[in-house]
């Protein structure tokens, strides 16, 4: 007896098929959970990337308040040196601009962006590595230009050629003296490559006086707390926003923290899927060797030994598996990544395969493989040995009481939802799902009974046959179809949300981005653009648009990072509005207008703990000042927004030039027309141009991409549901050999023999269908709901009943693989040895 529990490893050897397919299911749960951590882990390296390249060895960076591209206040940098605790002080001269010359690499149509670093290079280093791959830096005032080796390789030039570099006031053909094979990472937008130039040459493009900087990176004394120095000094120099440089990118980060939580929720459905896999497997295989166990039973085996041949064979199959999805898991973490790189035009290093995350998915997958093969080990161990001898625990079919306590669960579960209003309420979808899984045992028979009459035609005869024996059979059957039922209801609820998101932020883009293009030079605005713009046929009204960030201040005093849209209120609502949540375009009109409001993004009043008729404090260039809140708006998913008038930026903040405008079109202009042709005709200014529809396909195409990468998790659970029924097809087939060898005997053809798996399985796919709508169609509220918390806003139900056609075809495809198998073995049975079968 001390060698009892070797038992479990010979029976996965004997019954290799229905090993593999179970092992298949756990190596494919744990891949989809490890590759989804590996993924986070990267792309959250990715975006320490991207502030490590912006902010180097700094502690600190100072910045103009509310104004990108603007110039620090004169004398700053000398300021900064002179505060208690600064150990050194980088001051910082760049610009963006586009080589004209130059397709970019990504998007032929449009030139290669460049961003151009005016530095001094003894100084620089202080900060950030300029490692050089071949030549040197730019002297001093010199018409040279040192450049990053990935935008050589882009644009094929070489040590030697020239560049033409517009800056605001001047352009001129800069001398390639030096390649530097330095960092560049991307963010939400297309990665701009890096160029570097003496500071002096940088200065005189864009006709800047000597002493201008447009940042400065500070460098504190050893152990001085970056926030704290920043609460003590941030009123020292006014117009200056001081940041920590730890927290640059801290909204793009927790947005990737999110995504990346979505992700692992599809991951754990999966898995979800997987457990109840090993579960049907080993409760399967329990009634399989029922005499097996009563055997051992009588000859004095403990019933404590008898659970540990089923966990040992769980425990076996499940290491094996676990080992197989770790090094599947890499290999599914390079496709996600591919999709993320691709929807935020992240530059991604390679795979961060950390130890928390192999450590996680082994866990995991170990703990779903050992509470899958609980209930049935428990079973094996209860058989009593006389009646186990019988075999009468294989033809227990009656229906148990687990559906009462499915129902318990699931209305739980929705209350649970219902009443939290956080996107962390999504949790409670595994025990909605758990939920509904119980209770199919109890809605299998008059369901499958009545689509019975539909399938049995594809075999005349013995079809009403397998039509029987599924009803027969209700908990084996009923929890395989329920695997297939989840995936099918998900696919639902996705394409629910999918459609929902979409409408959502079409109405939104109708509203926020109603003008009819909007317009960006992409090299430096000499002061002109604006008069050139409006005096191009077929344009029409036309309002500037000013970014920035801004640091404003909760009702306890914690600061946060704003992103400042500055609008001229006047001909802003000629031309575009707002989607609003409380207020309306004549009120935020009149209070912007008249100065001291600002208009405040939904998802920012909701984290700051602000209505409309509260008052929010921003540092400004003048001290700490305290505006109206005169309405909010639904802003789209990003960092925290704020509109801010004209005047009040002007007198508060750093007001730049204009970024760009947005552009209505004259009466029976076609706006893409327009685009085309100030395209044409502003060649200098190198424009970017976005007609109202190129961004309602942008976003279109990125929420697609999105969902790409939710589409390829369900597919992966798909394939464990479509694994778990060809199992139980096998099985019903195994168990069936005699009867089958009968109605052979009988005078039932092969093709009718195959024709009789089918129809078990197609019952059982039509069923999970027919049983996946009402629950897809409380998923997708649910979803919806909880993606509304999230978002800020109220995003419209679209319920998915387009696609109820697809996810049943779906379904019925999954029931026709699975049966292929199962449908062969059964054909191919000979009478005599079906006949012998014990």
């Amino acid at each position: 007896m001390r060698k009892l529990s070797s038992l479990g490893f010979k029976s996965l050897a004997h019954r290799r098929g229905r090993s593999i397919l179970t092992g298949a299911g756990i190596v494919l749960g744990v891949a989809i959970l490890f590759g989804v951590l590996v993924s986070n882990a990267t792309t959250q390296k990715g975006a320490d990337n991207l502030i490590q390249s912006i902010t180097g060895r700094s502690d600190v960076v100072a910045a103009p308040i509310g104004a990108f591209q603007g110039g620090l206040p004169p004398g700053s940098v000398d300021k900064l040196r002179a505060l208690p605790d600064v150990r050194d002080v980088v001051g910082g001269y760049g610009f963006t601009t586009a080589l004209a010359a130059y397709p970019s690499k990504s998007d032929p149509d449009k030139p290669t962006l460049v961003s151009v670093g005016g530095i001094v290079p003894a100084e620089a280093r202080r900060i950030r590595d300029f490692p050089i791959s071949a030549g040197r830096f730019a002297r001093p005032g010199a018409d040279e230009i040192a450049i990053s080796k990935q935008l050589g390789d882009d644009i094929k030039v070489h040590i030697g050629d020239r560049l033409q570099i517009r800056g605001r006031k001047l352009f001129r053909d800069l001398t390639i003296v030096g390649i530097l094979d330095v960092k560049e990472v991307g963010g939400f937008q297309e990665a701009n490559r890096s160029a570097y130039t003496s500071i002096e040459t940088a200065r005189t493009l864009q006709g800047d006086p000597p002493g201008t900087y447009t940042g400065a990176a500070i460098v504190l004394a050893k152990g001085v707390d970056a926030d704290k120095w920043i609460d003590a000094h941030r009123r020292a120099i006014p117009g200056l926003r001081l940041q920590n440089s730890a927290t640059l990118a801290e909204g793009f980060k927790q947005f990737l923290t999110v995504f990346g939580t979505f992700l692992t929720f599809f991951a754990a459905i999966t898995l979800f899927v997987g457990a109840f896999l090993i579960y049907l497997t080993l409760s399967m295989a329990v009634i399989e060797r029922t005499r097996m166990y009563g055997t051992l039973r009588a000859l004095g085996a403990s019933p404590k030994q008898v659970r540990r041949v089923v966990m040992r064979e769980a425990f076996a199959l499940g290491a094996v598996s676990i080992v197989a999805g770790l090094a599947l898991g890499l290999g599914l973490a390079l496709g996600l990544l591919a999709l993320v790189g691709k929807l935020f035009q992240l530059q991604l290093p390679g795979l961060q395969v950390t130890p928390g995350a192999i450590v996680t998915a082994i866990l995991v997958g170990a703990a779903v493989t050992v509470f899958s093969a609980l209930i049935p080990a428990r079973r094996a161990g209860r058989l009593a040995p006389i009646e186990a001898m019988k075999g009468d625990y294989a033809r227990d079919t009656k229906l148990g009481r687990m559906w009462i306590f499915g129902a318990v669960v699931l209305v739980l579960s929705v209350a649970l939802f219902l009443s939290t209003n956080s996107p962390a309420a999504s949790s409670s979808v595994i025990g909605i799902l758990l939920g509904a899984v119980l209770l199919v045992p109890l809605l299998l028979r008059p369901v499958a009974s009545l689509l019975g009459r539909l399938t049995n035609r594809m075999a005349r005869g013995v079809g009403e046959v397998a039509v029987l024996h599924l009803t027969k059979e209700r908990s084996r059957s009923a929890y395989t179809l329920a695997l297939v039922m989840v995936v099918l209801a998900m696919l639902l609820a996705t394409g629910g949300l999918f459609l929902s998101i979409r409408t959502g932020l079409g109405k939104i883009i109708d509203r926020q981005f109603g003008a009819d293009m909007f317009v960006a030079p992409r090299t430096p605005d000499d002061g002109t653009f604006q008069a050139k713009l409006a005096a191009q046929p077929g344009v029409g009204r036309m309002t500037p648009i000013r970014f920035g960030i801004a640091t404003a201040f909760d009702k306890k005093g914690k600061r946060q990072e704003i992103f400042v849209r500055t609008i001229e209120p006047q001909s802003y609502f000629a031309v575009s509005s707002y989607f609003w949540k409380d207020g309306n375009d004549t009120d935020a009109k009149a209070a912007l207008v008249k100065g001291g409001s600002v208009l405040i993004g939904s998802d920012t009043a909701r984290e700051l703990s602000l209505a409309r008729g509260d008052r929010i404090t921003f540092e400004t260039t003048k001290g700490n000042h305290t505006f109206d809140i005169a309405a909010l708006y639904v802003g789209t998913a990003g960092p925290p927004t704020v509109a801010m008038g004209i005047k009040d930026a002007r007198t508060y903040l750093s007001a730049s030039r204009p970024i760009g405008y947005a552009v209505d079109v004259k009466p029976g202009a076609r706006p893409a027309a327009v685009a085309r042709q100030l395209r044409h005709a502003l060649p200098a200014y190198q424009l970017e141009t976005q007609t109202n529809a190129d961004v309602k396909d942008m976003v279109r195409s990125q929420i697609l991409t999105y969902f790409q990468i939710i589409y390829a998790i369900l597919l992966i659970a798909a394939i464990v549901g479509l694994l778990g029924l060809a199992n139980t097809l096998a099985m019903s087939v195994l168990q069936r050999f005699r009867e089958i060898g009968i109605l052979r005997a009988l005078g039932v053809t092969r093709s009718q023999a195959w024709r009789m798996v089918l129809v078990e399985s197609s019952t059982m796919g039509l069923t999970a269908f027919v049983l996946s709508i009402p629950l897809g169609l409380l998923l997708t509220y649910l979803v919806v709901r909880g993606t509304s918390s999230g978002f800020g806003f109220t995003i419209p139900t679209i319920y998915p009943w387009v696609w109820v056609p697809f996810v049943a075809l779906f379904g019925i495809v999954i029931a026709v693989i699975a049966a292929i198998a199962p449908g062969r073995r059964a054909a191919r049975l000979e009478v005599v040895t079906a006949l012998q079968y014990e």
